[in-house]
């Protein structure tokens, strides 16, 4: 699963020209608990997203998980503007 978090446009003026950047924001995860992220920049959206996935595979990290294919606690993690938040699934008896 690839999630785009965020992805924006900047516009650098000069005196001679408007320099255009974009950049993306994305989360990746799959159902056995591995999960990353990545940012990327590029002078595209299509650049800058292709960037932020190539840094995504390479930031992967696994999370502890139960029987039940879920986290034990929740996990709460700050990234910059960003808050990310990781629930446990609900058990029933």
């Amino acid at each position: 699963m690839c999630l785009i978090l965020d992805a924006d446009s900047t516009t650098l003026v000069t005196t001679l020209q408007r320099i255009n950047s974009f950049r993306c924001l994305v989360f990746m995860a799959n159902s056995l608990g591995v999960i990353g992220y990545g940012r990327g920049k590029g002078p595209d959206s299509k650049k800058a997203l292709y960037k932020a996935i190539v840094q995504c595979q390479q930031n992967l990290i696994a999370l502890p998980i139960d029987k039940n294919l879920s986290v034990p606690v929740p996990i709460t993690q700050r990234f910059q503007d960003y808050e990310l938040q990781i629930k446990p699934r609900a058990t029933f008896n």
